[in-house]
């Protein structure tokens, strides 16, 4: 039931200098987005860039691409006929197509997201380049062939990733940062703070703590509860 979804790309990794910058630098583009995208208190599925033009993947409103610094036609044609399908929005972090097979470029780059950018190589025996947009600011949206592009030169927060899914239309279950995760049946909260938890639902249903057997509330579209942290609730929705 997510309607967006998180996109990691394999073959960038193959180009990456394994020092301690470059590590630290991509595991906040993707694995750091990967955990807040589950505190985001939204739906996101995962999927590798190879997977956009399978038969089976569905259409998502919101597609967050973590690392897609290398592209080549092939992959390019394959992510920009999957946005144009229902003119989803594409998130690009840090450098979007900088790397190809002739080298760094930042024409490959606005070929791909439709922005302009700039490169800035702060030197050292493995420097990573610092990327600005130059023709808008972050998260600013540009309309490009048929889809919604916008540009983070580092990994979303969830505060921002609630904000994206909020303007598109996407469901946002709860905006307190604790770790969410749902289906049309089942919803898991694990408390990252104590305090009172607000579930805001899709649809009004009959939400019943699996653990303990308690209904918590009937056909209701919001309920709450005040949890300590470190808690883990399973709720059935009917």
């Amino acid at each position: 039931i997510a309607e967006a979804a998180l996109v990691m790309d394999e073959p960038t990794i193959k180009y990456l200098s394994m020092t301690p910058a470059t590590s630290g630098l991509f595991r906040g583009l993707m694995w750091e987005t990967y955990k807040n995208a589950h505190r985001s208190g939204a739906l996101f599925d995962l999927y590798l860039s190879s997977d956009l033009d399978h038969p089976r993947m569905k259409d998502y409103k919101l597609y967050i691409f973590t690392n897609q610094c290398y592209v080549d036609a092939e992959t390019m044609a394959r992510i920009q006929a999957k946005l144009r399908r229902n003119g989803a929005t594409a998130v690009w972090l840090y450098a979007p197509g900088y790397i190809t097979s002739a080298g760094f470029s930042l024409d490959s780059m606005r070929e791909l997201t439709g922005m302009t950018f700039k490169a800035e190589q702060p030197g050292g025996s493995a420097p990573a380049p610092v990327i600005t947009r130059q023709d808008g600011g972050n998260l600013e949206a540009v309309s490009y062939r048929g889809f919604q592009s916008m540009y983070n030169p580092r990994g979303l927060t969830p505060a921002q990733l609630r904000e994206l899914c909020q303007r598109l239309g996407i469901h946002v279950y709860a905006d307190a940062d604790d770790v969410l995760s749902a289906n049309a049946n089942f919803l898991m909260l694990h408390t990252s703070t104590a305090g009172e938890k607000t579930i805001t639902l899709p649809r009004p249903s009959r939400v019943t703590e699996l653990i303990s057997g308690k209904v918590v509330a009937e056909k209701t579209t919001q309920f709450k509860e005040n949890l300590d942290p470190g808690i883990t609730r399973v709720y059935r929705l009917e």
